[in-house]
């Protein structure tokens, strides 16, 4: 897509950013890749892509399974472009669209660079993960691509429960990082924003620098409207 096709609602009117701030250089040290976000419904996936994005490009509500598309999210950082795709939660699908959906988050995961598999912090007295996460866990077992564990909400644990799930989860998986974190408030979330660069692989940007995510206006209207009478 051509980028003067852009929908203005998600393009910035100053594609070089704020005033004495150069465009990222796009020379042959430039990175891109595509990262995945998965992991089971309510995890939290999509309050963190909007967190990266600086802007919402994928609805939140606490009904599971609120993100029914893909959604892709841009960043655009100092010498790198990461283009996030937020899924639909993995879960034990039952009737024809929750299958659809758990296919879509599947596919996504054959195409990544980067996989983040997002999970919440165990209780103390849980050894293994729960079985929603396990089933994620199983899924992403087999992925090649570098794989960073993220482990959402540690606003809502103790640091007890946040050593003792990196001890757990780090026993039932390969991980090339663990990321405690909080996409909520934020906590956490810059360390992630600085990992992720050095696992994309050098190459030029797949969109221009004024694109966010590559839904038309029509499309996040919609979105939108779903979101709130989710709420």
């Amino acid at each position: 897509m051509d980028a003067v096709t852009a929908p203005h609602w998600f393009r910035t009117p100053n594609a070089a950013g704020p005033p004495g701030q150069e465009p990222p250089p796009m020379g042959p040290a430039f990175r891109s890749g595509f990262v995945c976000l998965v992991g089971r419904p309510n995890v939290g996936k999509s309050t963190l892509l909007n967190r990266l994005v600086g802007r919402t490009v994928s609805i939140t509500a606490p009904k599971p399974q609120t993100t029914r598309n893909r959604i892709l999210g841009i960043k655009h950082g100092p010498g790198y472009q990461a283009v996030f795709v937020d899924t639909p939660g993995i879960h034990d699908a039952r009737d024809p669209l929750n299958r659809r959906l758990v296919r879509y988050a599947l596919a996504a995961l054959e195409d990544a660079d980067v996989v983040l598999v997002m999970v919440e912090p165990l209780r103390e007295s849980q050894r293994v993960p729960q079985a929603a996460d396990a089933r994620v866990l199983a899924h992403v077992s087999g992925v090649t691509a570098p794989r960073l564990l993220l482990i959402n909400k540690i606003d809502l644990a103790s640091e007890g429960e946040i050593l003792h799930s990196i001890a757990r989860f780090n026993e039932a998986g390969r991980f090339d990082e663990i990321v405690p974190l909080s996409a909520k408030s934020g906590r956490g979330v810059a360390r992630l924003e600085a990992l992720i660069p050095g696992y994309l692989s050098p190459g030029p940007p797949f969109f221009e620098p004024d694109w966010h995510t590559d839904q038309s206006e029509q499309m996040f209207i919609a979105e939108m409207i779903r979101q709130e009478l989710f709420r």
